[in-house]
């Protein structure tokens, strides 16, 4: 799936133990962007991979085209959903910033807890 939205914040990097790997430490980035209309929507994105954040070079306040996976897990009977981005690519006129490393990314390091 794919958004156009501007970036309003980027949230401090969270790090946490894998649940698939048990002494893995896995790092999350999330980033909130704002889409654009009669009606916009603050969309929240995570990236779960360190190569992948860095090769995005996402700052506050440009314009993005956002690449995302939509990924749900369900914990005690409720659901929790993520929209993990994968690329961007720049829509201010500045360079690119891509990095198209996975498109499917089912990671269970995904969940709150």
């Amino acid at each position: 799936m794919e958004i156009d939205v501007k970036i309003s914040k980027i949230l401090e990097p969270e790090k946490f133990h894998s649940r698939q790997a048990t002494n893995e430490w896995v790092t999350k980035y999330t980033f909130v962007g704002q889409t654009s209309g009669n009606f916009p929507l603050t969309v929240a994105f995570v990236v779960l991979k360190d190569d992948v954040w860095q090769g995005m070079n996402i700052k506050e306040g440009n314009r993005y085209h956002v690449f995302f996976n939509p990924t749900s897990k369900e914990y005690n009977g409720k659901y929790y959903t993520n929209l993990v981005a994968w690329k961007v690519i720049s829509i201010d006129g500045a360079s690119q910033s891509t990095n198209t490393t996975s498109k499917s990314m089912n990671n269970d390091a995904t969940l709150p807890f």
